[in-house]
């Protein structure tokens, strides 16, 4: 099995990034049959913003480059043996070329939103 290329979700990421970026943190969640994903951008000021709340990115650029993503990551998590599959990734990069990917190994689709509040608050609030 190839590795996930952080390269290429990065690369994603970054056609559709606003200028001046700082810091951008990326969440995927992985259930049995469905998946999702959201980004967050710091534009220097330590506040994260929805990448669907910045005027410069459309919903549909957006969802596209998440769709591109799932496509980088989905089989190669697949093919992953039931020990090593992951639920939940999360990439950090900083505008500097600085970055960590964090696995959560835990299947939280029972509890994905409290979860994913708990996540904002490690991640985003910290």
């Amino acid at each position: 099995m190839n590795d996930i290329s952080y390269q290429n979700i990065f690369s994603i990421l970054e056609k559709i990034l606003p200028a001046n970026w700082n810091r951008i943190i990326l969440y995927v969640r992985y259930a049995e049959i469905s998946y999702s994903v959201a980004c967050y951008v710091d534009m220097g000021n330590g506040r994260y913003i929805d990448c669907f709340n910045i005027p410069e990115i459309s919903d549909d650029e957006l969802n596209n480059a998440y769709s591109e993503i799932d496509s980088e990551i989905y089989y190669k998590r697949r093919e992953l043996p039931k020990e090593k599959k992951w639920y939940v990734m999360t990439m950090k990069v900083n505008s500097n070329g600085a970055f960590s990917v964090e696995y959560d190994y835990n299947d939280v689709s029972d509890y994905f939103i409290e979860h994913f509040m708990e996540w904002k608050k490690k991640y985003l609030e910290s």
